[in-house]
């Protein structure tokens, strides 16, 4: 692999800023030359420096072309002898695209954006126009990502290339944790049948229909526990889970449902849990999707965005209607009522992430990638 750079110019801690510092660690694990520009406050500025990560400060003052903050990104690019840009926000491309124009040309750079979102809206005008013929290659994490770029840019289908985001499979499946251990730790029942969600308290994430679905099932004498493990999404705290700790007092479901706050190593959260519910309705990816399965979680997922690529119907989880906690509900009692069925699903998941979304498979993917952009 060619001398790699990667900008993320985000003061941010989520699944996007993980994702790339662990992109970074992988191929400097490989020996590999790689450099990271990033805000120097910043949370990955900060995890980058303590795995000896090679980092500069990327400070733009001004909103879409700030000179001279490109200026320093050119000259780390030259000292480096790096021939391949990594952009990892849209927001990041109108900088990315006068790199490439200031030296594109005759230093022969290389220019990826690397899409972890979902586009919105339509972005066909002649400025974005502009700026995406700038790029050597765009990079989707599903072919439900590609035709969300198809639909909403005027970017060539020959120029979108499919990598899979990846994990350390090793690091979910072979489990380290006694599931009652954690759970005590936890503060979690320990005999209880618990399904759980991890990631952000966020409305869009839906722990709303997970809650409403136990309630529903409750009401038919079917019994289990749920755990949410993390916080509320940043600059929106005081929001939705009061909502959600209202609804719970409001069911009389205050012993089933459990808050537990975020957990840095999520393998702890996988341990604790029989079951793991991605219930967002507009997930792009969901790492924690493919966590879940790796830890040899059943996975029930919301049939929407990103998340319709990843589960197999019946062979490695089960889908639901985005938004419906009947339908939730029905998946649910498939799994809870039948041990056989969820350890099939486990043993189907644990299999088809480890063919697909390990790093090792990422990095020869992301090599091929690169070298088919020149």
């Amino acid at each position: 692999m060619i001398n790699t750079a990667f900008l993320c110019n985000s003061t941010s801690w989520g699944g996007l800023e993980m994702n790339i510092l662990q992109m970074v660690k992988w191929i400097k694990a490989e020996g590999k030359q790689v450099i990271l520009f990033c805000p120097a406050n910043s949370k990955i500025a900060q995890e980058a420096a303590a795995a000896e990560i090679t980092f500069y400060a990327f400070e733009q003052k001004i909103k879409y072309i700030d000179f001279w903050a490109i200026s320093k990104v050119i000259r780390h690019l030259k000292h480096h002898q790096t021939k391949c840009l990594i952009l990892s926000q849209s927001k990041e491309i109108a900088s990315g695209a006068l790199v490439k124009h200031l030296i594109g040309r005759q230093y022969g750079l290389r220019l990826l954006y690397f899409q972890q979102m979902m586009i919105g809206i339509d972005k066909k005008d002649w400025v974005h126009n502009f700026l995406y013929k700038k790029l050597d290659s765009w990079v989707v994490p599903l072919p439900e990502v590609a035709q969300n770029v198809l639909e909403h840019t005027q970017v060539a289908a020959n120029k979108i290339e499919l990598l899979p985001l990846a994990i350390d499979v090793e690091k979910f499946a072979n489990r380290k944790h006694q599931k009652a251990e954690v759970r005590e730790r936890f503060g979690l029942p320990v005999q209880a049948f618990i399904v759980g969600i991890v990631g952000r308290i966020d409305r869009q994430k839906g722990q709303e229909f997970l809650i409403r679905a136990l309630s529903m099932l409750r009401g038919q004498g079917v019994e289990f526990s749920i755990a949410f493990f993390g916080e509320e999404t940043k600059g929106e705290e005081g929001h939705y889970l009061p909502f959600l700790k209202a609804l719970v007092r409001e069911l009389n479901l205050e012993k089933q449902v459990f808050f537990v706050p975020f957990v840095e190593d999520t393998s702890l959260a996988y341990a604790c849990l029989d079951v793991f519910v991605m219930a967002s309705w507009a997930e792009t990816f969901g790492m924690v999707t493919i966590e879940a399965m790796a830890a040899g979680l059943p996975v029930v997922g919301s049939y929407a965005g990103g998340t319709k690529d990843l589960i197999k119907e019946y062979k490695n989880g089960l889908f639901f209607e985005p938004r419906s906690p009947e339908s939730l509900a029905l998946q649910l009692v498939k799994l809870i009522k039948s041990s056989a069925f969820m350890n099939w699903l486990s043993k189907n998941a644990k299999e088809s992430i480890r063919e697909q979304f390990s790093h090792r498979v990422f990095l020869e993917r992301m090599k091929a990638v690169i070298n088919r952009s020149k």
